[in-house]
């Protein structure tokens, strides 16, 4: 339920932040507004049976952001990297490569 404390943060410091990736965080439309802009790599990640936080939540994220990519884990539920091991390492690692290649 990482959302309660990630998005605040992130609302209140992205200009301290190379990349966000948020999995299936809670509370989305409570921030909403407040990502609205955040120029900053982002990486949603979402099982695609997760009955804890929608999908359409995801979108949200990527309507807000800029540079947000939504990645939808099949076969995995909320803790989606749990149910999804191997293809969100792949996910993480590709994003954080990515991340690092950015010129600030």
């Amino acid at each position: 339920m990482s959302g309660g404390y990630s998005l605040p943060f992130v609302v209140k410091h992205a200009d301290k932040l190379g990349g966000f990736i948020p999995i299936a965080p809670v509370k989305i439309r409570e921030y909403e507004q407040g990502l609205e802009g955040i120029e900053m790599p982002i990486l949603a990640i979402w099982g695609s049976n997760d009955r804890t936080v929608s999908i359409a939540e995801a979108d949200l994220i990527v309507r807000r952001m800029p540079k947000a990519k939504k990645v939808i884990l099949a076969n995995a539920g909320h803790a989606c990297y749990m149910g999804a091991t191997d293809e969100f390492h792949a996910q993480l690692l590709e994003f954080v490569s990515d991340c690092g290649k950015v010129e600030r």
